[in-house]
């Protein structure tokens, strides 16, 4: 067995066992979009396999709801004495079936702006997110994001018609893509 997958395995009996004894952990928890490693409270409601990859999903004390986290990017974890109980309303099987794509821990909200043009584009085919229509057909919505590759091609498919609003970091990433693909267009022009 491979060291990353020593240390999943040991994290995954451990996040199980505070689940089972509904025991706080603190974890260190890479941030895929910044590439940081933050640190947390974290109430482990249980654990999922979804899509390849085990998941602990409880309640972060940091961000004040349920999220989820990947195991494989927690880079530490330790086991506290603080007790938690699990909301009646939770359910984890239903949480996997239903809600998995609630937004991990390190995703960043993301608002986009689109004209009328744009909006019509779109028409009903929304990514998930919060949806708001102006009067004057115009629109915006705002996406969580883990990084920010697929929101800027999707907003740069729409050329001058969108733009993302805020955050900082998102609109960076914007101008880096832009930036990029412009060094890329004028290197192709010179060697042609």
């Amino acid at each position: 067995m491979a060291e990353p997958d020593k240390v999943v395995a040991t994290h995954l009996r451990e996040l199980i066992t505070a689940a089972r004894l509904q025991h706080s952990v603190h974890i260190d928890y890479v941030s895929v979009s910044s590439g940081q490693t933050v640190g947390r409270k974290l109430d482990p409601y249980g654990i999922v396999h979804h899509a390849g990859e085990w998941y602990v999903v409880g309640h972060c004390h940091k961000r004040g709801d349920t999220r989820t986290f990947r195991v494989d990017r927690v880079a530490a974890l330790s086991p506290t004495d603080d007790s938690f109980d699990i909301p009646d309303e939770f359910d984890l099987e239903t949480y996997r079936r239903e809600q998995l794509y609630v937004p991990s821990a390190d995703a960043v909200a993301v608002r986009v702006e689109l004209d009328a043009l744009a909006t019509a584009r779109v028409g009903e085919n929304w990514p998930v997110g919060d949806v708001s229509i102006n009067e004057n057909g115009s629109s915006s919505i705002v996406v969580d994001c883990e990084g920010f590759e697929w929101l800027t091609g999707w907003v740069l498919g729409f050329g001058h018609h969108a733009y993302i609003a805020s955050p900082e970091p998102a609109r960076a990433a914007m101008i880096d893509r832009i930036n990029a693909l412009s060094a890329a267009a004028a290197q192709a022009q010179a060697a042609s």
